[in-house]
């Protein structure tokens, strides 16, 4: 009877001591490889307070990231956000785990985009697949975009013919002329647009271009999508979704990144000397640059490359939820769902 109550002692101190171990090795290995968390969350909100300041949310990002590495987890409202900051690791995201994580459901798709329809907002699934299809194959085919090059390349040459003669008439090299150049790239972007789909110009020296109703709906598109790029506080604590309060995303069009290329290439007139040497090198100086010439330009593609690098229209890729488990950075992190 003694020798029994002995094994079952000893046996429900074995059981105890293995599970207190195997609990302890369990919150280590998990508490190694999650991200680590940045300091200062506030109770219900999170670490929202951090971004109700004049600095761009992408900025308050990369500070974090200097101090806790490309891979770090803040807590918006009552949600865990894993922050990339690192190219290989976004990469492995969208294409290893492409299947695991999915589009955040925002308000303001959901009153914008009529309830999430749009292509780019809506979540995967039959429904995206089927506008994907019809997108890659009605709007964006290489046949489709081929159609329409010589409209594009008309609207250039129009742009820059009308540089030329607003050059002449003030005087030529002796005096100049300013340009708006943000003003310029955006009356150019909407005259394509628009050329492409109306077959009509806007903006231009032209008696039967209507420049006044076309600033009035550039304005418009822009207040839409400006309101595109803000989270209200119901995105991050959807018991608050009464609340008015919003972030801003930090984003820049693309026209304002022409500008800073165009900026760029004026402060930095070796660089302009050397993408100049290259086109005279492999276009001519009696020839105009086409579309089918930009593969041989290489030291023009690293000059975009360059500037889109110092001055991203894009710097925060939309927010993703995570639907299952997975781990990346070489199993070096685990991403809970």
């Amino acid at each position: 009877m003694d020798l029994i109550q002995l094994l079952l002692s000893a046996l429900s101190l074995f059981s105890i001591f293995f599970f207190l171990a195997k609990s302890v090795l369990f919150r280590t290995e998990n508490k190694k490889r999650m991200a680590p968390m940045a300091p200062g969350s506030w109770p219900l909100v999170g670490h929202l307070p951090f971004f109700e300041n004049s600095k761009p949310t992408h900025v308050t990002f990369g500070d974090m990231a200097e101090v806790l590495g490309p891979v770090f987890m803040t807590k918006l409202g009552s949600y865990n956000v894993l922050i990339i900051s690192s190219q290989e690791v976004a990469k492995e995201c969208f294409t290893v785990h492409d299947k695991v994580i999915d589009r955040v459901d925002l308000t303001a798709s959901k009153l914008l985009g009529y309830n999430g329809s749009f292509i780019t907002f809506t979540p995967y699934g039959p429904y995206w697949q089927e506008l994907r299809k019809i997108a890659s194959s009605e709007l964006f085919s290489t046949t489709t975009i081929d159609k329409l090059k010589d409209t594009r390349a008309r609207e250039v040459d129009v742009t820059f013919k009308d540089f030329y003669l607003r050059w002449e008439q003030h005087g030529g090299a002796k005096k100049g002329v300013l340009v708006d150049m943000k003003r310029e790239f955006q009356d150019l972007a909407a005259n394509i647009a628009l050329m492409m789909i109306a077959g009509k110009r806007y903006f231009g020296e032209s008696p039967n271009c209507e420049a006044g109703e076309a600033r009035r709906c550039g304005k418009l598109i822009q207040e839409f999508f400006d309101y595109f790029g803000i989270y209200m506080l119901s995105d991050v604590i959807p018991s608050l979704g009464w609340s008015e309060w919003k972030i801003k995303r930090g984003s820049e069009p693309v026209i304002v990144v022409c500008v800073w290329a165009i900026s760029l290439l004026v402060n930095n007139p070796h660089v302009l000397r050397k993408a100049q040497e290259e086109l005279d090198r492999k276009i001519g100086r009696d020839k105009v640059v086409e579309e089918s010439d930009l593969k041989d330009l290489v030291y023009l593609h690293a000059i975009v490359k360059e500037t889109f690098r110092l001055y991203p229209p894009l710097p925060l890729v939309a927010y993703r939820y995570v639907m299952e488990d997975f781990d990346i950075a070489n199993g070096n992190f685990h991403v809970p769902a």
